[in-house]
């Protein structure tokens, strides 16, 4: 009887806690971060050139706006 007892009271609190979980929303900062991350992900898929990744001196001063822009929003979430 304790067993079943003890089995009910942990799926209960398993229960319990799976739904504390989804009614709890993400601070916008954290929000901010990850869509920050998935920009610089994409960012730094650079384009090919012969075949390998692009980081030659003229793709970056390419970028340059985009790299300060990435930068900035980095700056005003921390």
């Amino acid at each position: 009887m304790k067993r079943i007892l003890f089995i009910i009271y942990v799926l209960l609190m398993g229960t319990n806690q799976m739904y504390g979980q989804q009614n709890n929303p993400q601070p916008l900062e954290y929000r901010g971060l990850v869509e920050l991350f998935n920009d610089w992900r994409d960012f730094e898929n650079p384009p090919r050139l012969n075949g390998a990744p692009d980081y030659t001196a003229d793709r970056f001063k390419k970028d340059q706006t985009a790299f300060k822009d990435l930068q900035n929003r980095l700056t005003q979430i921390a």
